[in-house]
């Protein structure tokens, strides 16, 4: 058939075929948008839920840590500073720091040169650590008609004119570049109580201050000190020889056999760099059985 009915009917139909078309390219687009953001979902609520069971892991081995190295203290005195443990399933290791504060710089006890030994572990040259010092003397002076006159003093907010509650106070200070709120926990503690340190429990930063200074015969520097005024537990978790999370939290030994917990601190990514093939055989030793138990429950 021709003619003008024939040449309709193709216009027709090519426009429906084009309708069609248009169509199933409309829902194919749809399709692919759909799925993709649905793989999209899928892949993220994964990776949420993968961080969520990372973080829940680490400060679980604080938690667990913190009561076995207080009750390892009050039963058999000076307990490891570091523990590591070999795991099974996604995690392969899990490092356990502790910090005891009696190798710290109390802020509110502490000398203008103990002071001074604490600005040098975090970075301070002698002019600068000395400033610091003088600064903090003037922060927690209850009187400020004591406070010298002549300081330049440098503090976000002012003076206090009271005792530091937190050593991230120091954060409103003019301090070294670089330093966070990591660096200060290592250093500085405001559990102690005491205007010395227990040179039994130094951490390395303060370690090497005391040295650049040549403070060792120092009368700020003992092995008699009060033993446990508060300890900080840092969790490293490893997967696959990769840091998979960190945790870390301070805590106060409370009555009886109880670990305090006072709150955590900020974790530095570069803060505790145990070595991943490590094999140190202490976990064994430090945890005792139920506590095992615990741990391989944990990380299935």
């Amino acid at each position: 058939m021709s003619g003008p009915q024939h040449d309709k009917d193709v216009t027709t139909s090519g426009f429906a075929l084009f309708v069609v078309l248009s169509f199933l390219l409309l829902l194919a687009s749809i399709s692919v948008g759909f799925f993709s953001s649905a793989r999209n979902f899928a892949f993220i609520s994964r990776n949420l839920m993968q961080t969520a069971r990372d973080d829940a892991v680490a400060k679980s081995f604080v938690l667990l840590a913190a009561q076995r190295y207080l009750e390892w203290v009050k039963t058999k005195g000076e307990a490891p500073r570091v523990v590591s443990c070999s795991l099974a399933g996604r995690y392969s290791r899990v490092e356990v720091t502790f910090r005891n504060h009696a190798g710290l710089v109390d802020l509110n006890a502490a000398s203008p040169d103990l002071l001074q030994v604490g600005f040098t572990a975090i970075g301070a040259n002698g002019d600068d650590a000395k400033r610091l010092a003088a600064t903090v003397e003037a922060y927690r002076m209850i009187d400020p008609s004591n406070a010298s006159s002549d300081l330049e003093l440098s503090v976000d907010g002012g003076l206090k004119h009271g005792l530091f509650e937190s050593v991230s106070e120091l954060l409103d200070f003019e301090l070294p570049a670089g330093v966070n709120a990591f660096v200060l926990n290592d250093v500085f503690t405001v559990q102690s109580g005491s205007g010395t340190v227990d040179g039994r429990y130094l951490s390395s930063r303060v370690q090497s201050a005391i040295k650049a200074l040549a403070r060792e015969g120092s009368p700020f520097v003992n092995s008699t000190g009060k033993g446990l005024p508060a300890f900080t537990v840092f969790a490293t978790v490893w997967s696959t020889g990769q840091v998979a999370t960190r945790a870390s939290a301070i805590y106060l030994p409370g009555e009886g056999d109880v670990a305090k917990r006072t709150g955590p601190i900020d974790m530095d990514r570069r803060a505790i760099s145990m070595d991943p093939d490590n094999r140190d055989s202490t976990c064994d030793r430090f945890f005792d059985q139920a506590s095992l138990s615990l741990i391989a429950e944990l990380v299935k």
